[in-house]
């Protein structure tokens, strides 16, 4: 007896249109899927430019490295916000909306907005922190600025020192930390965070902070300022770091180097009032107060205004 069927009931030709159907099946689940895979792609790919835009990007101003990075506007910023809400697990949503955030931040002129977004990126970032692994050192950078701004510089001191712990050379860090020290009085510790900066940095700027330092506290502070006298600063900080610079030799008792850096100023800048006083300091600390007494008056020709000359010649009458 033949049979025209096998032992699941079907014919030859009930099976060949079984196995289209399956191949259509597959097919179209692996179309479907690599739709998919493009389509999650292109959003993750959006959204990485979107933080990417967002990021802040660093620049330098006056002298001073900051976070800078452009504003979202309101609608954009409320997006974000959107976003996050809708999928508060996702880390990506809510880093770009800490970064909206500050961003906004930087650029908002109304104190209590300011002070609003302060509060909500500091949340913000407290919720990463819960879910990273890694320190948040863009993050932490941030709350150092923002609390600078704000000028609370205890803040400051503690944000800026969380960053230190996970990058001991960061200059950002380590520049806010010393402005902050120095901000609240701790001249010690501005010149240790500062010395720390210059050994990353080695630029003029730091030289020059450094030696105004030093010279508050009354140490020798020469290197130092020759090296912010000797560079391209600005005009500004490199004659007043030569002006420290004789001060700080008048104060460590070297007559010869301080008459010296005066002479030179007054070759530099005839037209300027500081170089005549201070080779009269100089003269003054030789005993010769005559000739210190001339040119006081000598500097007072130059600014009939300039208040420590005419101090000088009146107490040594």
């Amino acid at each position: 007896m033949q049979y025209s069927k096998d032992v699941y009931g079907l014919d030859k030709r009930e099976h060949s249109g079984l196995r289209r159907i399956l191949l259509w099946t597959m097919l179209l689940l692996i179309i479907f899927f690599m739709l998919l895979s493009a389509y999650l792609f292109y959003k993750t790919t959006k959204l990485e430019a979107e933080i990417n835009k967002l990021r802040p990007k660093q620049t330098t101003t006056e002298k001073v490295r900051v976070i800078d990075q452009d504003a979202p506007s309101a609608d954009e910023l409320a997006t974000l916000g959107k976003r996050y809400k809708k999928n508060p697990d996702s880390i990506s949503h809510l880093r770009a909306y800490a970064h909206g955030v500050f961003a906004y931040y930087l650029q908002e002129p109304d104190p209590e907005l300011r002070s609003l977004a302060k509060e909500l990126y500091g949340d913000l970032v407290a919720k990463l922190a819960l879910d990273n692994r890694q320190p948040l050192v863009a993050e932490f950078l941030a709350l150092t600025r923002i609390n600078y701004d704000q000028e609370s510089y205890l803040e400051t001191i503690s944000w800026a020192l969380r960053v230190l712990e996970a990058e001991a050379e960061n200059d950002e860090a380590l520049l806010f930390l010393g402005l902050a020290y120095w901000k609240q009085g701790d001249l010690k510790g501005a010149l240790s965070a500062f010395e720390r900066y210059h050994a990353v940095a080695q630029d003029a700027w730091s030289s020059y902070v450094i030696g105004i330092l030093l010279d508050m506290q009354d140490k020798d502070a020469a290197k130092y300022l020759q090296q912010a006298k000797d560079s391209e600063l600005d005009s500004r900080f490199s004659e007043d770091a030569q002006l420290r610079l004789v001060l700080n030799y008048l104060g460590q008792k070297n007559l010869v180097k301080a008459q010296d850096e005066a002479s030179a100023y007054i070759k530099a800048h005839p037209a300027r009032a500081e170089g005549y006083y201070l080779l009269g300091l100089v003269r003054s600390a030789q005993g010769r107060v005559q000739e210190a007494r001339s040119l006081w008056r000598k500097s007072l020709n130059k600014d009939q205004n300039f208040s420590p000359a005419i101090e000088l010649l009146r107490s040594s009458e």
